[in-house]
């Protein structure tokens, strides 16, 4: 990850954030920031406090990226329970959840 001048890892934007995001979203709306093994996204949920961590796995179409934060953005307002929005998206979106390799983690 890209802060400032200089590239941070997951672990340590963990340690920077260590439980200060109770209660928080995060969505990473740049390409890859997800793409790795569910372990440390587990270890960066807990270490932070976050109630989810979201993103996308690949490179996509920049329009319908943007569109799809709007997307989830909107359903974050809506519901608390994540794994309501996780099913909301897989019901209503499903198809440019695939397209742009959108995931979305929660304990």
């Amino acid at each position: 990850i890209e802060i400032g001048n200089g590239l941070v890892t997951l672990e340590e934007l963990a340690k920077m954030l260590q439980g200060s995001c109770k209660n928080k979203i995060i969505h990473f709306a740049t390409c890859r920031v997800i793409a790795t093994d569910k372990k440390r996204i587990k270890k960066f949920l807990e270490d932070t406090g976050a109630l989810c961590v979201c993103g996308y796995v690949n490179e996509g179409d920049f329009l319908e990226g943007s569109i799809f934060d709007m997307i989830i953005v909107d359903m974050f307002q809506q519901y608390r329970n994540m794994g309501k929005v996780e099913a909301t998206i897989h019901k209503n979106y499903g198809a440019l959840a695939r397209k742009l390799k959108f995931k979305l983690f929660h304990l």
